[in-house]
């Protein structure tokens, strides 16, 4: 699988405090990300630079929590990739926000994962920055039906279960590696509000979910019709966490 990054020019409002304002939790666009004009689908009017504009060639354009990519380049990639193309280079997504500090992971799911017997669902390896270059891994698992054996598998969960953050890095007495984050599941069609945010030092325990009784997610009913695919999002908060 590969690894895309862009760099998201605005997010919701900041209050004099640097607290992030409640529109970074709304379902629907949460800023923007510069795009090389190049790669528009259609012909775009290059706008004028403002005050703090550095992105000379990219153009703004509105992106969502769980987008795999802004709609306006979507088309473009349908017409020069393959379907296996797509999926293989569409499987993790990294974006980070100036305007907010907030540094999200958008990992694509296939949805035939659910019905397995699997118990549970790793994504590719990703750095956050936790003092010096830290790698992570989400971790998708089922929701447990039964103590009995075969008991916390995909299938008989009927497609529920929980999201976790993983450190892989080792970690010894002298790093403390703690990170805020937010976690959202959804798609194109189905979008829902993060949960969150959690404060973990990782440290103390090398994984880490939202608290019991919010940390449930009904996978199933977040499933793109057309993709056949979910998103998890993980959203941290840079500046909550120093």
């Amino acid at each position: 699988s590969s690894d895309r990054g862009a760099v998201e020019s605005s997010d919701a409002a900041v209050c004099q405090s640097g607290a992030v304002l409640d529109g970074s939790l709304l379902p629907g666009p949460v800023g923007m990300v510069m795009v090389p004009a190049e790669a528009m689908a259609v012909p775009f009017m290059m706008p004028m630079a403002g005050p703090g504009f550095c992105f000379p060639g990219c153009v703004p354009v509105a992106m969502d929590r769980f987008d795999r990519w802004p709609a306006e380049m979507q088309a473009c990639e349908a017409a020069t990739c393959s379907s296996e193309t797509r999926k293989r280079d569409q499987t993790l997504q990294r974006a980070f926000s100036v305007a907010s500090s907030i540094h999200r992971i958008r990992w694509t799911v296939d949805a035939r994962k659910l019905k397995t017997t699997d118990r549970e669902a790793v994504s590719p390896t990703f750095p956050l920055a936790c003092g010096s270059p830290t790698e992570f891994k989400l971790v998708i698992r089922p929701k447990k039906i039964e103590d009995a054996r075969g008991g916390a598998c995909f299938r008989k969960a009927r497609g529920k279960g929980t999201v976790q953050l993983r450190i892989l890095s080792s970690v010894d007495e002298t790093t403390s590696p703690t990170v805020t984050f937010r976690i959202a599941v959804g798609s194109q069609s189905h979008k829902h509000r993060p949960r969150g945010p959690v404060r973990h030092n990782f440290a103390d325990k090398p994984i880490c979910g939202l608290p019991e009784g919010k940390d449930e997610w009904d996978f199933g009913k977040t499933v793109d019709e057309a993709t056949q695919t979910f998103i998890v999002c993980l959203e941290v908060l840079s500046s909550l966490s120093d």
